[in-house]
């Protein structure tokens, strides 16, 4: 079962400042400050057109971009989220630290949630507990398996708030890690 694997893309630091400007500069995401927040794919893109000469070497076409804002020492979060494809997750600000952590599915534990901007998925009904399954820290853009039930945890260190940006595709990227494990292709850029 594939859960998560990151993405070594040489200029990622770059890219990574370019969208923070944008979000700062560009849409209310800090201002809202809510868990998740579908930002403008064509204003995001005129902005850092960087993204899509990354995605387009992988022959893939950003359909779905969200801000995902996490306040300081937020702890979980446990869901599972609606897309069917794999997405790419990218650090903004503040992820050096923080940790997605993926648990074993038990959808027995989960009920139908919705965010204020329409997102749908899967909440962790509360008390419930899951089998831990693995982890990563976010300091560089990660391909990961939204059906496997995840959570932000910030770092505890930290009272700053933590932003990344979430990538959906045209179609399921899943060809991308799936060339790396038989060696036809490289995830390196």
């Amino acid at each position: 079962m594939f859960i998560y694997q990151h993405l070594e893309i040489e200029n990622h630091e770059v890219i990574s400042n370019s969208i923070k400007n944008y979000i700062e500069n560009k849409t209310n995401t800090l201002e809202e400050k809510l868990p998740w927040k579908f930002l403008d794919i064509a204003s995001l893109l005129e902005d850092v057109p960087e993204l899509n000469t990354v995605f387009e070497i992988w022959n893939l076409q950003i359909i779905m971009a969200a801000a995902i804002y996490r306040r300081p020492y937020s702890q979980g979060g446990i869901h599972i989220d609606s897309s069917h494809f794999y997405r790419v997750v990218w650090p903004v600000i503040n992820c050096q630290g923080s940790k997605t952590k993926f648990f074993k599915p038990d959808l027995k534990k989960f009920k139908p949630g919705s965010g204020k901007e329409g997102d749908q998925n899967l909440s962790l009904i509360s008390g419930n507990k899951l089998e831990f399954l693995g982890e990563f820290e976010l300091i560089s853009p990660v391909i990961f398996n939204p059906k496997i039930p995840h959570g932000v945890y910030c770092d505890p260190l930290s009272n700053e708030h933590r932003v990344s940006v979430t990538f959906g595709f045209d179609r399921d990227p899943r060809h991308v890690f799936c060339m790396e494990r038989s060696g036809e292709s490289n995830l390196r850029l």
